[in-house]
């Protein structure tokens, strides 16, 4: 891949964005939220007094726009305007027709919250957490809750010392505790239901209320509630509209906390992929790509290898590229269309307009402020082509972000929708989570294709040898099996999404077996060749 020519400045730019930054659904990276002041000319409070949605067509295409009035309260920064603030925000609803924007907050008519504004027209800031909903007089910051008196004199720097647990929930060594979760692994937003078994939980729930982890530093969101009794409270996987954008239950822990604030110890959650219930009406999406990045070439070649990938998954739904186009930005014209240009935040964006859940049309807009590559490898501040279209087009068939990171390699920064991506970093091809995410929503019609070759020893003198297979691209899990009687009886040792697994046994012959499954069963089983000799070393 040759690269265009790009300025100085440019490169020197380009340089600067090493590290994590925001794939597509949340504006800014986990920094300091202070950080975000920089950008904002007013933070205040403010309620929402009207919302109202329109179609134009202006410059930046036809979209679906809200008109916010607020009534600005007590001042964090700036100075107070004499009138109604008017914000005109990308997205909504005008009759059965519903917009969504990856990156812009929803507000709702009556709430209150913390809002970042730029001014001259009255805007969003670009560079902060742009809406904190107040909940009893309190807000989120820095991963507490905190009273607005208490915001307002961190902001105007005339308290510097750290925050204190005044305002946030206790936790209790009499109060409640959780043992285990069963199961310890499921998706967000299909009903999946799990059941958290413990103590002290009460016989009535009252307020109590399930907390699953969203986002650092960010709310965490509440489950709904099938039953609730003092050892046993059972839930379903939540998704959830936190702050004003489209969130999903992440990889992390799960807390119980009572009606009187007290809250129980931790334990971890495997989120296996989000899902927010829209899906395409058809079974072939094509979509059109303007090759206009400004600091690589090939970029639609990269874009179709991305749709390629998640083809390759067997779900009932086909991304097809239908040819070039030569828009500079996004619109609602009946047509499915990625380009790069300018955005305020993230990698990327990607417009939704559904009705009822059934998606008409979606458009994804690389950011230009970006220096992107198609190469094989990306230089260290460079972003992969690739990588970002196969998440956005995670996106287009219902999946939303993942934002945990267990520590384990995997929950959930090994898949495509992990929500944050870094320079010189590829990820090309789904995750077996990521792949029963778009066969819950378009089913597969086939099983898939066995796994092409297993792996293991003929001798181990260990009793420690792990046991590896090739992956099937349309598979979401996969069984591993093992005889020690030459075939004739099998065990079921592992079932899920890893491609090994290690072993720890004593002396015999052990032949292995796997076979790869998604929503449509599993494939036929691929027996190895051999028994593996394991025996003590002399």
């Amino acid at each position: 891949m040759q690269c265009k020519l790009v300025s100085i400045l440019g490169l020197i730019l380009a340089i600067a964005l090493v590290g994590p930054a925001p794939l597509a659904s949340l504006p800014g990276t986990e920094s300091d939220p202070e950080e975000g002041l920089l950008d904002a000319d007013l933070v205040c409070e403010a309620t929402v007094l009207e919302t109202r949605s329109e179609w134009r067509e202006d410059e930046q295409g036809r979209h679906i726009y809200t008109r916010v009035r607020l009534l600005p309260g007590r001042r964090l920064k700036g100075n107070l305007p004499d009138q109604t603030i008017q914000l005109d925000l990308q997205g909504g609803t005008v009759g059965p027709i519903t917009e969504r924007v990856s990156l812009t907050p929803v507000f709702r008519r009556g709430e209150r919250a913390v809002v970042f504004l730029r001014s001259r027209p009255w805007r969003l800031a670009a560079g902060a957490r742009a809406k904190l909903p107040i909940k009893d007089g309190q807000v989120l910051w820095k991963g507490r809750m905190i009273s607005l008196e208490r915001l307002a004199a961190r902001l105007s720097r005339r308290q510097q010392e750290p925050l204190d647990d005044q305002q946030t929930q206790q936790s209790s060594q009499t109060g409640p505790v959780l043992y285990s979760i069963e199961p310890a692994t499921g998706p967000a937003g299909v009903g999946a239901e799990v059941n958290i078994v413990g103590a002290g939980f009460g016989q009535v729930r009252g307020r109590g209320f399930v907390e699953f982890f969203y986002r650092t530093g960010r709310p965490k969101i509440s489950a709904l509630i099938l039953s609730w009794s003092e050892k046993a409270v059972r839930c379903t996987v939540p998704v959830d509209v936190i702050e004003g954008y489209s969130a999903s239950a992440s990889s992390g822990p799960i807390a119980i906390v009572l009606a009187d604030g007290i809250r129980s110890n931790e334990l971890p959650f495997r989120v296996t992929f989000g899902y927010d219930g829209s899906r395409w009406d058809k079974d072939e999406v094509q979509y059109l790509v303007n090759e206009n990045a400004h600091t690589c070439q090939d970029e639609g070649q990269a874009i179709e290898a991305a749709a390629g990938s998640w083809n390759r998954t067997g779900a009932s739904v086909r991304l097809v590229y239908a040819g070039p186009h030569s828009r500079a930005s996004s619109s609602y014209n009946g047509r499915n269309e990625v380009l790069w240009g300018r955005t305020d935040k993230g990698l990327a964006v990607t417009w939704t307009w559904e009705v009822s859940g059934v998606v008409l049309e979606c458009d994804t807009v690389f950011n230009d402020r970006y220096q992107w590559s198609t190469a094989d490898q990306p230089e260290s501040y460079q972003m992969d082509v690739q990588t970002v279209a196969l998440h956005e087009f995670g996106h287009w068939v219902g999946l939303r972000d993942l934002y945990g990171d267990l520590g384990d390699g995997e929950y959930d920064v090994a898949k495509v929708m992990y929500g944050f991506g870094s320079a010189g970093k590829v990820k090309r091809q789904p995750h077996p989570d990521d792949v029963a995410g778009i066969h819950f929503a378009y089913p597969p019609p086939l099983p898939p294709d066995p796994p092409g070759a297993l792996e293991y020893p003929e001798v181990d003198l260990t009793g420690h040898f792990t046991v590896r297979w090739a992956a099937s691209s349309q598979a979401s899990g996969y069984e591993l099996c093992r005889s020690d009687d030459g075939g004739l009886n099998w065990q079921s040792i592992y079932i899920g999404p890893h491609t090994y697994m290690d072993q720890t046994i004593g002396p015999g012959m052990y032949r292995f077996r796997v076979r790869a499954t998604n929503a449509a069963g599993p494939s036929e089983w691929l027996e190895g060749q051999w028994d593996c000799l394991v025996a003590a070393a002399d």
